[in-house]
């Protein structure tokens, strides 16, 4: 549930595996920044525009409409070109 180098950068994406939401959490920066669900061929299935907090910023996301299998969320900040990677299993 950690993806980056450092733990102060990692994303944590719970519960996973999950049916229909989980929760993503980062520590992020008082900006715009764009969310990515991504299935396992590379296509964008959902992309949410947010602004996050400067701290921990916590984000719901609904996912029971997928079909089983494992997706990468991704957060991206066009600012400061800060990305957090983060994969979830859908039961």
């Amino acid at each position: 549930m950690l993806s980056n180098k450092n733990e102060k950068d990692a994303l944590l994406i719970f519960p996973n595996p999950a049916a229909d939401f989980v929760n993503v959490q980062w520590k992020g920066e008082n900006e715009e920044c764009v969310v990515d669900l991504v299935d396992g061929q590379g296509k964008i299935l959902m992309q949410q525009k947010i602004n996050s907090i400067a701290g921990m910023n916590l984000y719901g996301l609904d996912i029971s409409s997928l079909s089983k299998g494992t997706y990468m969320i991704i957060i991206r900040y066009y600012e400061n070109g800060k990305m957090f990677k983060g994969r979830v299993c859908k039961m």
